[in-house]
């Protein structure tokens, strides 16, 4: 009893005076239930359509019986290409064949994996119009659209454009191959494509030149800012060492870093005509993804974009607010329902992924904020052990800032929740997070089982 006691002390009011949770627990607690969730838990139609994007990948990238036999060497030394060697990616891996059949056959497909889930439950703009149009930065082999097709089955017979950005012409023609062949093997009428190839810093003028920007109801970018960030730091000769999320910690590097996303939301700015536009960001959920897309938001907040999703609110990060606070914003999935091709590839590789994340941002530019109906909050953590709360908790991000949630291991990172009307005034001493006691969760005898785990860094 003394070592409960002396664990609960750590919660504290606003005022910072101890408070014991039971206080609290006998005035209001929660059964949180999912009222909506960030990904797909419907997969059996996203499992069937990557099991016949296989064919799709044979039509385009037909492998000989060697490079069948070398395909998962050729994966393993990608890999580490992009994991250990970034340095080395200043030159492209498009121009050599065994990186090119290793990237189609095994990062495109996780990537697609990854992204389907998020897009089919994630509200986009709706393509209106005779030919809407999508712009899609840094496309590489038109990974984002080829992922919109098989996550959106009801635009696949829409007469969509297309433009696919990417400073390798060789890359942007695999895409525009595997966008005709997914048409074809679908049986649908093929999107129109056009291939926009410059640096991200001439993309507005060159696209500017070519097409009519009132038609434009979606940019989208994936896997492009990191990128960015990091390719200019080589230029400038700095050590591997600071193309991490660490480098956000040092004051003239944070300076350098959101000058270039201020430059990149300018140059986006130039892309929208007059009435609503959305932009669609997607970063790795690493931490350095986790906190471009922090930093990103909030610049984008100063140039008054409302962010959509997936954040419930539009107010200030709660991950920026507080030094105690080192965690990152990104979403986690479980790496199910994959196809046979892929799950074997992926064994022979010996690159196996239990968890899949992302750091998702769609961002809308002039257009009215909406009515808040409800208070919500998004589950932002996986589940971990508190001392002194019951069950395991999940950190969850309201417009009231961070919340700590007790008995929340029902619910999946990306889930959101109601919240109750009034949230008292207990805080996590570690992180600052609101804490809302919340009911256990009767579970079926054959999930009953308890795991351990250590609490997450906050």
């Amino acid at each position: 009893m003394a070592r409960q006691e002396k664990s609960l002390r750590r919660h504290t009011t606003e005022q910072g005076q101890p408070l014991a949770l039971a206080e609290l627990r006998a005035e209001r607690t929660v059964l949180w239930q999912s009222r909506s969730s960030l990904f797909a838990k419907n997969l059996e139609g996203l499992s069937r359509d990557m099991t016949r994007f296989e064919q799709v990948l044979r039509r385009v990238r037909p492998l000989a019986s060697a490079h069948r036999d070398d395909l998962a060497q050729a994966i393993v030394d990608l890999s580490h290409l992009l994991t250990q060697e970034r340095a080395d990616l200043a030159h492209p891996y498009w121009s050599n064949p065994r990186f090119v059949s290793a990237y189609l056959y095994y990062f495109l497909p996780w990537n697609l994996l990854r992204l389907t889930r998020l897009f089919a439950n994630l509200a986009l703009p709706e393509p209106k119009g005779t030919q809407p149009l999508l712009l899609d930065l840094g496309s590489g082999p038109a990974t984002v659209p080829l992922a919109l097709f098989l996550a959106k089955p009801a635009w696949r017979r829409l007469p969509l454009h297309i433009v696919c950005h990417d400073r390798s012409q060789h890359v942007l023609r695999l895409g525009k191959a595997l966008l005709a062949e997914a048409a074809s093997l679908w049986q649908t009428p093929p999107w129109t494509v056009s291939l926009l190839a410059s640096p991200m810093e001439q993309v507005a003028q060159r696209f500017l030149t070519r097409f009519d920007r009132r038609e434009l109801f979606l940019v989208t970018q994936a896997n492009v800012l990191n990128e960015v960030l990091n390719r200019k730091n080589r230029h400038q000769g700095l050590s591997q060492a600071m193309l991490s999320a660490k480098a956000w910690d040092d004051e003239e590097q944070a300076s350098l870093f959101e000058q270039r996303l201020e430059d990149f939301l300018e140059e986006i700015e130039r892309l929208f005509a007059d009435g609503p536009q959305h932009l669609l960001c997607l970063e790795p959920g690493t931490r350095l993804g986790g906190k471009i897309m922090m930093h990103l938001r909030e610049k984008a907040r100063e140039r008054d974009y409302l962010v959509d999703a997936p954040c419930p609110h539009n107010q200030a990060c709660p991950l920026l607010q507080g030094p105690g606070l080192r965690t990152w914003c990104h979403y986690t999935m479980a790496a199910e329902a994959l196809p046979q091709w892929l799950e074997e590839i992926t064994r022979q590789a010996r690159l196996e992924k239990h968890a899949l994340s992302l750091a998702p941002l769609l961002l809308r530019k002039r257009a009215p904020a909406q009515a808040q109906t409800e208070d919500s909050a998004r589950i932002l953590s996986a589940a971990f052990a508190v001392p002194g709360l019951a069950g395991r908790a999940r950190y969850a991000c309201s417009r009231h800032g961070l919340l700590l949630l007790e008995n929340a291991e029902h619910l999946a990172s990306g889930d959101t929740v109601l919240l109750p009307r009034d949230l008292g005034r207990l805080r996590d001493r570690k992180s600052g997070a609101l804490i809302l006691p919340g009911a256990r969760q009767a579970e079926p005898a054959k999930n009953r089982a308890r795991h351990t785990g250590k609490r997450k860094k906050a």
